[in-house]
């Protein structure tokens, strides 16, 4: 088969996901800096340390470039939790893993995480196009579909006597706000180091599942715990 002239050779592939990544982190610094209204395209194009024209060769305007940040956030958390989900372990374990998952993505990217929180949200009031409503409807299924997990997770923990009786879809609510309320509190630390964040991610996820734990799997769910700062 004869090779299109304009087919991208695989390193240029590279270079253009590099490209676009590039782009998605400075927007999510830019978003989180200054917030949606405050933020244009060159704001972005100087967090990215280039030109404008770099970044409308691949998204159209900055709810576009918006949206991308948020899906990327939601993509990479809900890939995360369906193997959680799919692999072994009892409820208590597959429920800790997914949101130790939830913490250590907001720990690790807290720009793409706070554009997480509040772009459904601010997106919905506003007037979008039809392809931006497309992505929309995109990123809010990944939502729910990350939610839902989790209710199926608490559900089978209260099936089989790990957790205690509950409405699994009224418990995994304030779960996940819990978890997201951290894009407004955290912040790294010069001295922070990757066992600092896992400890941080198990003094709230104690807190969390202690909270459903049946008395007689308690110290299952408890995982270890002891409360130490973090």
């Amino acid at each position: 088969m004869k090779k299109s002239l304009h087919a991208l050779t695989d390193n240029e592939e590279t270079d253009k996901r590099d490209s676009v990544a590039r782009i998605l982190n400075a927007a999510a610094i830019a978003f989180m800096e200054n917030g949606f209204a405050a933020t244009s395209i060159d704001t972005v194009a100087e967090v990215l340390g280039s030109t404008k024209g770099k970044i409308y060769y691949h998204y159209k305007s900055k709810t576009d470039l918006f949206l991308a940040v948020h899906r990327d956030a939601m993509t990479q958390y809900v890939n995360a939790i369906e193997k959680i989900a799919a692999g072994g372990g009892d409820p208590v374990e597959r429920l800790r893993a997914a949101l130790r998952a939830l913490a250590m993505q907001i720990m690790t990217r807290l720009a793409f995480s706070r554009v997480a929180v509040q772009g459904v949200e601010l997106h919905m009031s506003r007037s979008t196009t039809p392809a931006q409503r497309k992505t929309l409807k995109s990123v809010i299924a990944m939502r729910d579909r990350g939610e839902q997990i989790l209710i199926d997770i608490v559900a089978e923990g209260v099936e089989k006597g790990y957790f205690r009786p509950c409405e699994p879809r009224l418990i995994v609510k304030p779960m996940l706000g819990a978890i997201n309320w951290m894009t407004m509190w955290y912040r790294p630390r010069s001295d922070e180091t990757p066992e600092t964040r896992e400890r941080l991610a198990k003094e709230i996820i104690d807190y969390l599942v202690l909270g459903i734990a049946a008395d007689k799997r308690s110290d299952a769910a408890k995982g270890g715990a002891s409360c130490t700062s973090a």
